[in-house]
């Protein structure tokens, strides 16, 4: 089969698909009215005329009796009016035999003709006759107003106007003819329009994208059977509520219209129906995206992480909307069911003020839930606001709203505060940078002006040789010390980008710290200070980088020796704990500590703000940065004037005694 491939025509196709369910419906509403008029009964030859004529002579009774009236006035002294006179001249030509098939007769009850709209007519010739009845009305009479009259109608056989007799008779003679045709044509016409359907389920495509699917496509395929299952109750049922007697049978053409406007409708939803149903056939989510099947892979996925289960804003409002449409439409069906099984079978047995009592009531329930639906979803729509606007004052909390809608706002406020939050973080990023650039600037200025105005100095030539000794240290050192800067500054732009390489090896933590001590102990000996170490005996292993931990100790060691209280001791502590290695530095600072650890540990920060000491704020720094690239953790504690660093490593169990880096 040629797929549909243009919009245009897929358009095309559904619209004739549309065109020939409603010829299929109109042809069926033939099959009703034949039904009816007993065209497929043993009495089809008499029943179906004789209801027709009935039909249409009831309706000219009224205008019989109006020209019988305005006849009678006129054999009256007083006569009419001219424009009653007009009127009756309107009457006779319109009953004359040219212009109708209808003749009638009016007997008084002595059983004198008092009128004859035909004076050559047999009434009792049943040949002459297709349709005959006989009725009692009033007409006119000068005494009382009106009398009783009995009129005889007759239908005459030969039907020589063609009037409304001859258009139904002609019209019934032509179904006559063709009742079973209709079932054939009827037939055909659900064929084409199955192969139609057929045709465009076929040209439908699967869908490459979840995202990009239809709104229809996204709805549960059994909420989906439930909304065309309820569309069509209610199509039902607004086709049982106008079929009674009363509509049907006192305007046909009416009943037909209103049935044929609601499967216009009814064939638009089942076309959508299955157009939804062919993609998720393609895609393969007809079981997967129903309301059973997502709580069952939720249970599974909620049972295997020991989670609970939580249904989404949109299960439960379809769950209310279909229980509550379920309810509505028992409500209906049991309305109908009373008036269908009533022994009267009159309009007036439906308990219209219940049912609509009902249908009020529910929709001022549902009315009231939309309200509250409405109110919950404004008042998020301006909390929402207030935040994109950058009001984070006024956002009233939850406790006007319920279920999702307050968590919903809940997770606003805690939007809100994470801005708030955020907006802090960022003026203290900004001071810090402006802080950092002004230590930087003073840090870098501080050794290069020394080196400028000494170089200075040394190339005038005005100075001895122990002076010019003394300066060319002086600017060795200065450019030593900018040298370290430097270096350190490249090294935390390394770990601050990713991009430092960590050569991991087996470590003995043990005899690597007592080479460290022993190297920098000439160190500890210009500040008086004392190292204390507490190790074990045996062989700790941890994994690190050796390089990279030597340079973590150069920095802690160098701001001991800066900033501990000379002639004091330094405690230099190995321990396991946890699996765990711990290694912590514990001194007493020189001066009082009036930072705390977090801004100790931030680049060119140091308690020294006259910034006098021989540090330039980055040791700690690359201290922690170093440590954690190797995994490892760094703490940083302060109680008074005791400084302490501990680092903590994980243990390696099962390591190769390794020679410890240089």
């Amino acid at each position: 089969m040629l797929k549909l491939k243009k919009f245009s025509d897929k358009i095309t196709v559904a619209l004739t698909y549309i065109f020939v369910i409603e010829i299929a419906v109109a042809i069926a509403l033939a099959i009703n009215f034949m039904y009816d008029y007993h065209f497929f009964g043993s009495d089809s030859d008499t029943y179906p005329i004789q209801k027709a004529m009935s039909k249409i002579s009831e309706q000219e009774y009224e205008e019989i009796s109006k020209y019988l009236t305005l006849y009678f006035q006129s054999e009256t002294p007083a006569g009419l009016s001219p424009e009653e006179q007009k009127t009756l001249d309107y009457y006779v030509s319109d009953y004359s035999a040219e212009n109708t098939n209808i003749v009638f007769k009016v007997e008084g009850r002595n059983g004198d003709i008092m009128f004859n709209s035909d004076e050559n007519f047999d009434y009792n010739d049943s040949d002459a006759c297709c349709y005959k009845e006989k009725r009692t009305l009033n007409v006119y009479s000068e005494e009382t107003g009106n009398i009783a009259g009995r009129v005889t109608l007759c239908v005459r056989q030969d039907m020589t106007a063609h009037d409304n007799y001859y258009l139904a008779l002609k019209l019934l003679n032509i179904s006559m003819t063709l009742r079973y045709a209709v079932f054939v044509l009827l037939f055909i016409l659900i064929c084409v329009a199955a192969f139609l359907l057929g045709w465009l389920m076929y040209s439908v495509g699967k869908p490459k994208d979840a995202k990009k699917q239809f709104l229809i496509d996204r709805i549960p395929f059994d909420i989906l059977v439930l909304i065309v299952i309820a569309f069509t109750a209610f199509a039902l049922t607004l086709i049982l509520l106008t079929s009674v007697p009363n509509i049907k049978e006192t305007n046909i053409v009416l009943w037909n219209a209103i049935i044929l406007i609601i499967e216009f409708f009814q064939s638009i939803v089942l076309l959508v129906f299955c157009i939804s149903l062919a993609s998720r056939i393609k895609s393969g989510s007809v079981l997967k995206n129903t309301i059973p099947y997502k709580i069952a892979n939720k249970i599974r996925k909620k049972t295997k992480q020991n989670e609970n289960i939580k249904i989404p804003f949109i299960g439960k409002t379809l769950i209310a909307m279909g229980g509550a449409l379920v309810f509505d439409l028992a409500i209906v069906f049991y309305f109908v069911y009373k008036y269908k099984t009533s022994e009267t079978g009159l309009l007036s047995d439906f308990h219209f003020l219940f049912f609509a009592f009902s249908q009020v009531a529910f929709l001022f329930v549902f009315g009231s839930v939309f309200f509250l639906i409405a109110f919950n979803l404004n008042a998020m729509r301006e909390n929402s606001k207030k935040i994109a606007s950058g009001d984070y004052g006024s956002i009233p909390d939850s406790h006007i709203m319920f279920g999702d809608f307050r968590a919903i706002n809940e997770d606003l406020i805690a939007i809100k505060d994470e801005m708030i939050n955020a907006l802090e973080e960022k003026n203290r990023s900004t001071e810090m940078r402006n802080e950092l650039i002004a230590n930087i600037s003073h840090d870098l200025k501080t050794p290069l002006t020394s080196i400028i105005n000494y170089s200075d100095i040394v190339s005038s030539g005005g100075c001895n040789e122990e002076e010019l000794e003394n300066y060319l240290g002086i600017i060795k050192n200065q450019s030593q010390k900018l040298n370290n800067l430097l270096q350190n500054l490249i090294e935390v732009s390394k770990v601050s980008t990713g991009t430092i390489e960590v050569n991991f090896e087996s470590l003995d933590i043990v005899l690597y710290l007592t080479q460290i001590i022993d190297e920098f102990s000439h160190l500890f000996a210009e500040k008086n200070l004392t190292p204390v170490l507490d190790i074990p005996d045996e062989s700790i292993f941890i994994e690190c980088d050796g390089t990279m931990l030597w340079r973590v100790f150069e920095n802690l060691i160098n701001n001991i020796c800066n900033y501990a209280m000379p002639d004091t001791r330094v405690f230099i502590d190995v321990r396991r704990k946890d699996n765990n290695v711990e290694i912590s530095l514990k001194n007493t600072s020189a001066n009082k500590i009036t930072l705390t650890e977090e801004e100790l540990v931030q680049r060119f920060k140091r308690n020294d703000k006259s910034r006098r000491t021989g540090g330039n704020g980055l040791g700690l720094s690359i201290a922690k940065s170093f440590t954690e690239v190797q995994r490892g953790k760094f703490e940083l504690i302060i109680d008074g004037d005791l400084f302490k660093t501990v680092m903590t490593f994980k243990e390696k169990k099962q390591a190769e005694n390794t020679d410890p880096a240089d």
